[in-house]
């Protein structure tokens, strides 16, 4: 399984779709006080709950699919990255609106991307050591969080903020 390209290319998939999700779930707040809202539980709800439907949705609609018209599941990971990257576009216009519009679509395809993922790597590989790999595949979560979240975020974040009189940093406007 760690041999062949299949395995690699839907780790760095799922590496990247899971941990850029992650990354915008963890620092939702920070983007939220920067566009000027005081309480930005509103996006985390909203990715929440959308990525529940998201999950929801996306196992049904791929069996439907994969029966009736033969689309492979990995075609659903690939559009669910294309739309994850409208989200973050969304997002970073900073348009009113765009915060709550984008938080739906990255939830949704957060969500998408948690349970497209689970029949594809037992499709591809079989069942056989499917704990092994699946355990291996979920270690994107928190990979993804400390590399997206962790080291890119707090880098940009910190290379655009100002620091206030206490020593802390905050940025406030579309730019952050």
């Amino acid at each position: 399984m760690l041999q062949t390209y299949d395995f690699w290319i839907l780790f760095a998939s799922f590496l990247c779709g899971v941990g850029t999700g992650m990354c915008v779930m963890n620092n939702m707040g920070q983007m939220g006080l920067a566009l000027g809202f005081n309480d930005a539980s509103i996006f985390v709800s909203l990715m929440s709950i959308w990525g529940f439907f998201g999950r929801i949705v996306s196992g049904l609609l791929s069996e439907y699919y994969i029966w009736k018209c033969g689309t492979p599941r990995p075609v659903w990971n690939a559009a669910s990255q294309i739309l994850m990257a409208l989200g973050y576009i969304i997002m970073a216009m900073a348009l009113p609106g765009s915060l709550h519009i984008g938080s739906i679509l990255v939830g949704i395809c957060y969500g998408v991307r948690l349970t497209i993922t689970v029949p594809v790597a037992s499709e591809l590989f079989g069942v056989k050591y499917y704990g092994l790999l699946y355990k291996i595949l979920i270690l994107n979560l928190p990979l993804g969080s400390f590399l997206f979240s962790g080291l890119l975020a707090g880098y940009l974040y910190d290379a655009q903020a100002t620091i206030s009189v206490d020593g802390s940093n905050t940025c406030v406007g579309a730019h952050c």
